[in-house]
């Protein structure tokens, strides 16, 4: 049977792995990419940055599912609900404690440079990772 019976529960399940085109994860990072905030020490939240809450909008109403994620302890995941709910942003998941990098190097990524219009274009234009 070797390798556990893989093979066997893929055929057994119709396990097939998801195409690029099916994958409806979008993830979002929170601080200064949805939400200003006031910086060190407190870093509270401040409102969101401009067009971000009309291009999450936007990314929802094409079918995609908004994970935010950030660096934030656990300890701000209901606040960042609570945010969330209060400006009406359908986010799906919120993930604390992303890991520190002072860089992310990554094959699927849209750099958002302070423009939400630029990022959402490149969302339509289904250009992630080109």
């Amino acid at each position: 049977m070797g390798g556990f019976g893989l093979p066997l529960l893929f055929m057994k399940y119709n396990w097939t792995p998801l195409e690029n085109t099916e994958i409806k994860w979008i993830g979002v990072d929170w601080d200064d990419t949805i939400a200003s905030n006031s910086g060190f020490p407190d870093f509270i939240p401040g409102e969101p940055l401009p067009g971000a809450l009309e291009a999450l909008k936007a990314i929802d109403d094409m079918g995609y599912k908004i994970t935010i994620y950030t660096a934030r302890p656990w300890s701000d995941y209901q606040n960042i609900e609570r945010y969330c709910e209060h400006y009406g942003i359908k986010a799906r998941r919120i993930i604390c404690g992303k890991p520190l990098f002072k860089w992310i190097i990554d094959d699927k990524n849209i750099e958002f440079k302070g423009n939400w219009q630029e990022a959402l274009h490149k969302v339509w234009k289904g250009q992630i990772g080109k």
